[in-house]
Formats: C-alpha cells, sequence, structure tokens
C-alpha cells in the first residue's frame, strides 16, 4: 500500500513539472514574444577585463527613430541597469521607436569599486562609443545609480554632461514629464569623458540617467517604466 502511495505522489509531481514547462513554452512563445523576430545580440568586443554585447533592436525595428541605452558601465550600479534592460524588452510589443541595449560585462575586478569602474570606462570607450556613432543614434542614455554621498544634493535625475542644444531640450521634455526627476550636475563625475562627452561631440545627443542605489527594486523598475515610456513619446525632429 505505501508502494502505492508513493507511485501516486511520482506521478503527481511529474505531471506538474510537465504542466509547468507546456505553460513556460506557451508564454514564452506567444504571438507579443514573437512579433519581433529579429532580435539578437552581437559581441562587439573582448578584453582580459570584459566585453561589450549589443543587444537589439527592440520596439519598431522600422522606426527611423533610433534611441540607445547603454548598462554596465559601473558594475556594481547593476539594479540600476537591470530595471531598464526589462523594461525596455517587456514594453517591446508597444514601444514606437526602435531600440538597442549595450551592455557591458566587467569580468576583471566588478566588485572593486575603482578598478570595475575603469575597466567598465574603457570598454565603453573601445567599443560602445564607436558603434553607436556609426549607427546614428537619436538619443543615448547611459544608465546610473549613486548612493546620495559624497557631496551629491539630488539621487534622481538626468546628467547632460556638455552642451548641445537638443540634448538640454529632450532633457528639459523628460524631466517635465516626472514629478521625481531633476536636472543636475553631479560632483567629480568619471565616466562622461569616455562615454557621454565622445557621443555628444560627434552631434549624438546623450545624457545620464541616475537613481538611488539603495532604493527598492520594485521602485527602480517603476521608474524605468516611466522613463522608456515617456522616451518613446519624445519628438525628435
Amino acid at each position: 500500500m505505501k508502494n502505492i502511495k508513493l507511485l501516486i505522489i511520482l506521478i503527481v509531481i511529474l505531471s506538474a513539472n510537465a504542466l509547468s514547462i507546456v505553460l513556460f513554452y506557451e508564454t514564452f512563445f506567444n504571438k507579443d514574444n514573437l512579433t519581433n523576430s529579429t532580435f539578437k545580440s552581437v559581441v562587439l568586443g573582448k578584453t582580459e577585463y570584459g566585453n561589450v554585447i549589443r543587444y537589439g533592436p527592440y520596439g519598431n525595428v522600422s522606426s527611423t527613430n533610433r534611441i540607445v541605452y547603454i548598462v554596465g558601465v559601473h558594475p556594481l550600479e547593476n539594479q540600476s541597469h537591470q530595471a531598464i534592460i526589462e523594461s525596455v524588452t517587456n514594453q517591446n510589443s508597444t514601444l514606437k521607436c526602435c531600440y538597442y541595449i549595450y551592455q557591458v560585462n566587467v569580468s576583471q575586478d566588478p566588485d572593486d569599486y575603482e578598478k570595475g569602474r575603469s575597466n567598465g570606462q574603457l570598454l565603453a570607450y573601445k567599443y560602445v562609443v564607436p558603434d553607436i556613432k556609426k549607427m546614428s543614434a537619436d538619443l543615448v542614455i547611459d544608465v546610473h545609480s549613486n548612493e546620495g554621498k559624497g557631496g551629491y544634493q539630488k539621487i534622481r535625475f538626468l546628467y547632460i554632461p556638455q552642451n548641445l542644444p537638443k540634448t538640454e531640450k529632450l532633457a528639459l521634455e523628460i524631466k517635465n514629464q516626472t514629478k521625481w526627476l531633476s536636472i543636475y550636475t553631479p560632483p567629480s563625475p568619471t565616466s562622461p569623458n569616455y562615454v557621454t562627452i565622445p557621443l555628444i561631440k560627434a552631434g549624438i545627443p546623450s545624457m545620464l540617467y541616475e537613481t538611488y542605489t539603495y532604493e527598492p527594486y520594485a521602485q527602480s523598475k517603476k521608474q524605468a517604466n516611466e522613463i522608456v515610456s515617456i522616451i518613446d513619446k519624445l519628438d525628435f525632429k
């Protein structure tokens, strides 16, 4: 009798697992997820301290408006990066513009504050910047977070590291559609000289989006959803 009970329990467990697998594939391969079949990843370059991968296109691949999100330049700020990645991919089927995500993956000393940041900046300068220049993007957002220390007076903001009228116009439009975002210049930023400033000098509107490192992930995700949605409705003419 005990063996029969064990057999019944085993059948129930196996059946549940099989059902879970079926439901997973039905969800993952539904019509919405297959709307854009051109998703791909391209390794732009590798070094002993990491690599850079370009993902996309997402959204409306036929759109002439190309938006870029850069994540991973400072590896310890990964929560803000993940929130933006999820927001773009989750909104893929409703986005009106065309999107690419550049992911900087630091493999050498990612947990060392100084070394990890330096390695990420070098990777972005070497592989991300040249590729974006060839793409002629309409807007580039370099995603970061901060701890609110070291003289920071704002913790959620857009930062324009070098004047470019179109960048300033777009940043103001984004900021004015939120209640929690500011336009702010943080103390002693390190990444702009490697990422956004070279792009601005090439005439490509570029800015940093920063949020708070220690906020709950749900808040980071909510803000990312809002940012992605607002940017998708901007007028890039």
